[in-house]
């Protein structure tokens, strides 16, 4: 059984655009676009089982074909991210508590989703079976790793896990960009998986083959609205950014539909889940064509909304929620100020650079006296410090006073 993400980030608009040509024929063959259905969304439970337990769902990955080291440190980083607790996080929402937006699905004995996910397994495949793979294949793969002898060692059969084979930007995979970014499948309980039914995922790294399908926003579909401009993808690759947003959409959808009978709207064969159900929505007030209000990072520009681990940021989708019936978007909400915590934490920050101590005085005072833009502020400084492995500290000056004036009205009069 499969479950197919349909084609398309910008799938919303699409829609607008087939709902348009639908009503051409009533409007003297003008093509009119429209928002979307209003409609209240109902994903119902079908009675199945979901992926539920009191500790982590493990995650196995196979890494199919070339990924630079960088591209693999953003997805661990990713998966990692699920572990992080909130004290860890300077502001919300994290991935951690995006996840937890899964515990508003319960099966028949009110058991919900793992609260957490923890990487349990890596291997890496050089192209074994080529650069253009069947669907079949994927499960192919995943027995090979499952097998005995498999290098270096074989992945357990593990009931409590989603096994993910990603593939690089040049494997074409049967349906790949025509109508699948992704999909999720389970296996036959055979000898060979002793006899569990295994779910398990496959997502493409669409940079290169079909970003404006698979990587959107980070990248525009050929029939996007003229003067549009893509987002700047927080970790720099589009590619691997667009990954993310697939991975996290299997994951909701494996965790609470994982055998084709949970919650799912529609055909069972090519569902509408938790966060398929939201396609294009990362943001309040989204509609087709635009993500909604997303963060942005004061010094590359790159869209988020969420916080990861090594002061990682990503962009993922909106949930179905199932108390609410409506598609809802990691909400940031900012923390209330503690005096004792917070002001241990940015004095830590502050004292920990490469300013004087003078300097650092005057950041701190700025910092309390200003208190509504603090977290902005914050914020910005934790981003300048991690991007100047090859910057002088006189141009962070700049860029330093130039944040605070943004955000506070106030120049500190650092040094040119």
């Amino acid at each position: 059984m499969v479950v197919l993400m349909e084609a398309a980030r910008a799938s919303p608009l699409l829609l607008s655009i087939v709902d348009a040509e639908e009503e051409a024929q009533n409007t003297g063959g003008r093509k009119l676009f429209k928002l979307v259905n209003s409609n209240q969304l109902v994903l119902p439970y079908h009675n199945g089982p979901l992926l539920t337990g009191s500790s982590s769902l493990n995650v196995y990955v196979i890494w199919y074909g070339d990924f630079s080291r960088a591209q693999k440190s953003t997805i661990v980083d990713f998966l990692a991210s699920f572990q992080q607790t909130s004290e860890e996080v300077v502001e919300h929402p994290s991935v951690s508590s995006w996840w937890k937006m899964t515990a508003s699905y319960k099966d028949t004995k009110n058991a919900v989703p793992f609260s957490s996910i923890s990487l349990a397994g890596q291997k890496t495949d050089a192209y074994s079976l080529g650069k253009k793979l069947k669907k079949l294949d994927i499960e192919a793969l995943l027995l090979e790793a499952l097998a005995p002898g498999s290098m270096p060692i074989p992945f357990p059969a593990d009931s409590k896990a989603i096994y993910f084979v990603l593939t690089a930007h040049d494997v074409f995979v049967q349906d790949f960009c025509m109508n699948s970014c992704a999909s999720h499948f389970f296996t036959s309980p055979t000898p060979a998986v002793e006899n569990l039914m295994l779910p398990y995922a496959w997502v493409g790294n669409s940079g290169e083959q079909c970003p404006g399908l698979c990587a959107w926003p980070f990248a525009l579909p050929h029939f996007g609205p003229l003067g549009a401009k893509p987002l700047i993808p927080p970790n720099g690759d589009v590619g691997i950014d667009g990954m993310v947003i697939n991975m996290a959409s299997m994951l909701a959808g494996a965790a609470t539909n994982p055998f084709n009978n949970g919650y799912y709207q529609g055909d069972a064969s090519a569902p509408l889940e938790a966060a398929t159900a939201c396609m294009g929505i990362y943001g309040q007030g989204a509609y087709p064509g635009f993500p909604g209000e997303l963060h942005v990072q004061p010094i590359s520009g790159a869209s988020y909304n969420t916080d990861g681990i090594n002061d990682r940021k990503f962009l993922l989708p909106a949930l179905w929620n199932p108390t609410s019936l409506a598609c809802t978007p990691p909400s940031w909400t900012p923390r209330s100020f503690s005096y004792t915590s917070d002001l241990a934490s940015v004095t830590r920050v502050v004292s920990s650079s490469f300013f004087p101590p003078h300097h650092q005085q005057q950041m701190l005072s700025a910092l309390l006296v200003h208190m509504p833009p603090w977290q902005q502020i914050f914020q910005g400084i934790r981003t300048l410090f991690s991007s100047l492995i090859s910057k002088s500290p006189q141009t962070t000056c700049k860029n330093m006073n130039a944040l605070l004036v943004a955000h506070t009205s106030l120049s500190l009069n650092l040094p040119p």
